[in-house]
């Protein structure tokens, strides 16, 4: 059967359902209110040349980067983000840039946050800290995932995790548009018990049914 693939809608709904909600009163959609504000302080921490620190689960930044698809030359900035080093035995897609220097990493600013999303800031970080939780987790086990951070993607559906920016995203800092990911049907939206393509025979033979018919009714009086 197919795997199930978790985004932000599918894990926002389940952690609305949880107990810390439920006992707060908290919907599924305030959750994802406080996921867009987070969101939306990373791309702006970014575009001040700086990182931000995601617990458990890792970190954004920008700076001078050795550009690998180009022979380690040095571009003049690149995002990049980094997996937490409890996911280096996973197989995962680290992209082409590479910084140079560690970069100068931002706080979350939770009551910021909180302010923007009109919640106690309690809240908030209680529920940011589920959902990277939620993430961590299935990114270990293997799970299925696809998260959208309005300006990148998380995703391990092709087999490898990497986190792609947006296109739209990039031509801010002169990057143009790298090759297509890998197609994931095969994966996690097989249409048949086996996924794997077997070639066509290379055999003609010519027969027909009423042929195949025939050669078993000989093949049965003999």
């Amino acid at each position: 059967a197919p795997a199930f693939v978790a985004t932000l809608t599918t894990l926002t709904d389940e952690i609305g359902d949880g107990l810390y909600c439920n006992r707060m009163g908290i919907s599924a959609g305030q959750c994802r209110s406080a996921w867009l504000g987070l969101c939306d302080f990373i791309f702006n921490v970014l575009k001040k040349n700086k990182g931000v620190s995601l617990t458990g689960l890792g970190s954004f930044a920008v700076g001078q980067c050795d550009d690998v698809m180009r022979g380690a030359v040095a571009t003049k900035r690149a995002p990049v983000f980094m997996l937490h080093e409890k996911f280096a035995a996973i197989s995962q897609n680290k992209g082409r840039y590479f910084l140079k220097a560690p970069a100068t990493h931002v706080r979350v600013n939770a009551l910021a946050l909180a302010a923007k999303c009109k919640m106690h800031k309690s809240a908030v970080t209680h529920i940011l800290k589920e959902v990277l939780a939620a993430i961590a987790t299935r990114l270990k086990e293997g799970q299925p995932v696809d998260v959208d951070f309005t300006f990148a993607r998380l995703s391990n559906v092709s087999g490898r995790v990497e986190m792609s920016f947006n296109q739209s995203f990039l031509n801010d800092y002169g990057i143009a548009a790298e090759e297509q990911p890998p197609n994931t049907r095969g994966r996690f939206l097989a249409t048949s018990p086996s996924s794997v393509r077997r070639p066509l025979t290379s055999k003609i033979t010519g027969t027909t049914p009423s042929l195949e018919t025939a050669a078993e009714a000989r093949a049965a009086a003999a």
